[in-house]
């Protein structure tokens, strides 16, 4: 997680640049006719009750004034288009900070971040990958089109950056040596250009924010936008897995405690085995759960609890499949 001092860095770099913002309005309107009525700021929708979209539509609070077709001030203008611009992605770049405090859930986390990288980066593609507890591979969670896809942590320009902690601008992703096709080849994408930054928490690198083709390549602009992003990003994901880890723990806990409290209790094998196979849903959310007992007479195992009825009491050999080993 980041530290103080660069948290405080952070919220007086928005400070200033806030500021600064306002301060250009002001001037602009000398050049610039007001309208004659002014259009009031959006609300900021609550984090909890935002609709998933990819590419959200952020309120600013910035709006522009009614500008007349003749209006000759063309630098005026496009001075005025910056600041609106660097507003508005400061807006997303809070938007973002209000997940780290309110969202705990880490797919709707890694969501968040993909929609705001969205909107402050023009790219084809937007993945974000997260390294795995032994730091040998990064899991593609959240992308336009490729989800819960295993890849090295060494391997590609994901990887390089997964291991060095540094950002990486490509104009031409084949003429590079680390960039890999692989995923390319996989899902008949063509990647041309693209921009990949270090999500850092707790001073090291838990994963990689990587956008994938935008016309004339990827600018510094590009590059501070996506790492702006991942100060908080980093810090949200961190979060989220430290609380998906504390609910396993107490499922885990839970059902130990039922499996030792029906032992305690007197209970009947059949009442055990059936805590055992509920404590074991509850603990690993699987799909199906089923319990053999061995026969060593007949030499073969038998399904004695599932709740698949069509498998329930079904045997195999000993020494065959799976189980049987």
């Amino acid at each position: 997680m980041p530290s103080e001092t660069s948290t405080s860095t952070t919220i007086l770099t928005v400070a200033i640049t806030t500021v600064v913002a306002s301060s250009l309005s002001l001037v602009l309107s000398r050049y610039i006719p007001q309208s004659s009525s002014s259009s009031s700021s959006g609300s900021h929708p609550s984090v909890a009750n935002r609709e998933e979209v990819r590419r959200p539509s952020l309120p600013l609070s910035l709006n522009p004034p009614n500008i007349p077709d003749d209006t000759k001030d063309t630098k005026a203008m496009e001075i005025f288009k910056q600041v609106k611009e660097y507003r508005r992605k400061i807006e997303v770049l809070l938007y973002m900070q209000e997940a780290v405090v309110n969202v705990m859930d880490f797919t709707r986390v890694l969501g968040i971040i993909v929609d705001c990288a969205y909107s402050i980066v023009p790219a084809d593609r937007i993945s974000v990958m997260v390294l795995s507890d032994d730091r040998k591979s990064m899991t593609v969670f959240v992308s336009k089109d490729v989800k819960s896809l295993n890849i090295s942590a060494t391997k590609g320009v994901a990887g390089y950056v997964a291991t060095t902690g540094l950002k990486v601008n490509i104009k031409d992703a084949y003429d590079d040596p680390r960039f890999d096709s692989s995923v390319d080849d996989e899902f008949g994408f063509k990647t041309t250009s693209l921009v990949c930054v270090p999500i850092l928490a707790g001073g090291g690198v838990v994963g990689v924010i990587q956008a994938c083709n935008k016309t004339n390549g990827f600018d510094e602009e590009d590059e501070r936008g996506l790492e702006a992003l991942s100060l908080s990003a980093g810090s949200a994901i961190r979060k989220a897995q430290l609380y998906a880890s504390a609910i396993r723990s107490n499922r885990k806990s839970n059902a130990i405690l039922n499996v030792v409290r029906c032992r305690t209790s007197g209970a009947s094998i059949p009442e055990l085995i059936n805590v055992v196979t509920r404590s074991t849903y509850n603990l690993l959310l699987a799909e199906r759960v089923s319990v053999y007992l061995v026969d060593r007479i007949k030499g073969e195992i038998w399904i004695c609890v599932s709740k698949d009825p069509s498998i329930a009491g079904l045997t195999l050999p000993i020494g065959r499949g799976i189980s049987g080993q």
